[in-house]
């Protein structure tokens, strides 16, 4: 298990993986959110495309780096708004909740509240709001 840091709110996180970066899994699994508030690396398939169709329940599954919102649609994970192209980096949930138990990472969505479909493959961020450590 990794022990990670997580930036903002001083919450001790221990994911296995790294949810912006799919940083510690295997070709093919995607990190993701699990029921136990913590990320973990999914085994494929995992081919849902940025703002493709999506189901956590009867697949398709999304690709590392994403993941399925209630609409039904792949999102990239992201740190701030720099890893969302147009859109913007939302760490809350449509009810002011804050996600994932406090850690700062959100989805890059537009105003609308739909996936922002511009956002790049790779994370300008690097990831850097969660750090995984041996």
């Amino acid at each position: 298990m990794a022990t990670v840091s997580v930036t903002g709110g001083g919450v001790v996180y221990v994911p296995h993986c790294n949810p912006v970066t799919n940083a510690g899994c295997e070709p093919g699994y995607a990190c993701d959110s699990s029921i136990k508030s913590t990320f973990m690396c999914y085994e494929p398939p995992n081919d849902g495309a940025l703002c493709g169709a999506c189901d956590v329940n009867e697949g398709p599954w999304c690709t590392g780096g994403l993941t399925c919102t209630d609409d039904k649609e792949c999102v990239k994970f992201c740190c701030d708004d720099g890893d969302c192209g147009t859109g913007t980096c939302s760490k809350v949930d449509s009810e002011g909740g804050v996600r994932f138990g406090g850690v700062d990472v959100g989805f890059c969505v537009k105003d609308t509240g739909k996936a922002a479909c511009d956002a790049p493959a790779v994370a300008p961020s690097m990831g850097k709001c969660i750090t995984v450590t041996p």
